[in-house]
């Protein structure tokens, strides 16, 4: 989630233009691992894209972008996308506009079901075609509306306004009519930019009750289904009543899925969203059994893996099967404060050593070496976990202090986010 981590269609960008090219797999795989390396990155950037474009992503008007997405050149088209996609997380006044999102939610739900005939069509081909055809029809056809669906998507995400939730859905729902590698591709980008869309609505409550309104006016003058929901779920959050508006259901279906990357994601994605009692109860239950995953399918996943034209250069590897998917999934369960959290597996991702010998880097000579980019994640993800944990289960600060000895040892380290991170985990704990 050409490779479906790296379209090989995208046109050469005009003179002036940085090149934008979708996440590589070994990105993607570095960057959905831990929840808050995701916070991270999207503050830095959001940092750096003030410092150094100033108002570069208020430069182009929204009216610009649609009409370059409603450009008849499918290069224009996807291009619009990937550029929006870098200026949503710099611009809060494109982030927060209603009709903007609505008008973005539209057409991607255009591009979904314009494309669904050519791909169940390919799908039910793709086995006899040539390699010659297969990649001459991937080019010509499908590959530019695939790019603009996972920027349209990604672009969503990135709003505090949730329009996309329905949209998102229905893409990471979907188990039929796409050819294999391409339908988990896309169910993976879905996943990703459900968690994206899920942080970014903390941004939504930290709005003033004057934007909150004029999101609702934008709101209840849209026509479509996504509208009425979105305006539905927003009135719910800003009274304290939302549920999930879906999104946890899904992931319970996600998470029993045969594919690794989509147990991880539905564990991962599950940072990202609290629903009502009931649901909540689904969570922990789902989450539970992936803290304990024992790594179906893996196979499939190495191979893919191997294929990839994206890892080349280097292949991540995980020594204990099921271990990434465990790993989201006891972060989530620590920091909703659940009790069936695993504190045993808690201190072993405060480790450092035992972590390198499960995070590997497999080079093209075939020798491993520490992927020293998922230890360091794993390491600040669990220190901020057991923070959130600490303070949302009293009854647990005991057991919680018994790792003071690691988080201690993590403090004094030479990694300077994590020692950091571990300062603070220290002060929470002892309360300074």
């Amino acid at each position: 989630m050409a490779s479906p981590h790296n379209p090989t269609s995208a046109p050469t960008p005009d003179a002036g233009l940085p090149p934008v090219q979708p996440p590589s797999a070994t990105m993607m795989f570095r960057l959905f691992l831990i929840p808050f390396l995701i916070v991270a990155v999207l503050v830095g950037l959001y940092l750096v894209g003030q410092t150094l474009y100033g108002k570069l992503g208020r430069s182009r008007s929204p009216e610009k972008v649609l009409r370059d997405l409603d450009n008849a050149n499918a290069d224009i088209r996807w291009r619009a996308a990937a550029d929006l996609s870098q200026e949503l997380p710099r611009s809060p006044e494109l982030a927060s506009d209603a009709w903007f999102a609505l008008e973005l939610a539209n057409r991607l739900n255009t591009a979904m079901l314009e494309s669904a005939a050519a791909e169940k069509a390919f799908a039910a081909t793709a086995d006899s075609l040539t390699p010659a055809d297969r990649t001459a029809k991937l080019n010509k056809d499908l590959e530019p509306r695939r790019n603009l669906i996972i920027y349209l998507g990604a672009c969503l995400g990135n709003f505090v306004v949730p329009v996309s939730v329905p949209l998102l859905k229905r893409m990471a729902g979907q188990t039929t009519d796409m050819e294999p590698v391409a339908l988990a591709e896309s169910r993976r980008r879905a996943l990703f930019a459900l968690a994206a869309q899920g942080e970014n609505l903390k941004k939504y409550d930290a709005l003033g009750d004057d934007e909150k309104d004029r999101i609702e006016d934008q709101l209840s003058e849209g026509k479509t289904a996504w509208a009425r929901q979105c305006l539905d779920y927003l009135k719910a959050r800003r009274a304290g009543k939302a549920d999930s508006a879906g999104v946890i259901p899904l992931l319970e279906k996600c998470a029993a899925e045969d594919d690794p990357s989509l147990r991880m994601l539905a564990a991962f994605t599950a940072n990202f969203w609290r629903g009502t009692a009931t649901e909540e109860a689904v969570a922990e239950k789902f989450l539970a059994t992936l803290s304990l995953d024992a790594g179906t399918g893996e196979q499939t996943r190495v191979e893919w893996l191997r294929k990839n034209p994206d890892t080349k250069d280097s292949r991540p590897i995980t020594k204990k099967p099921g271990y990434e998917v465990q790993v989201n999934a006891n972060i989530a369960l620590a920091r909703r404060g659940s009790p069936l959290v695993r504190l045993d597996l808690l201190e072993e991702m405060l480790d450092p050593e035992a972590l390198s010998k499960v995070f590997l880097l497999q080079t093209p000579d075939g020798k491993e070496v520490v992927n020293e980019t998922l230890v360091s994640v794993t390491l600040f993800g669990t220190l901020r976990a057991i923070s959130e944990l600490y303070e949302l289960r009293p009854e647990f600060r005991p057991k919680v202090e018994t790792l003071l000895p690691r988080i201690e040892a993590l403090a004094t380290g030479s990694n300077r986010e994590v020692s950091a991170e571990a300062r603070k985990t220290l002060g929470v704990v002892r309360g300074e």
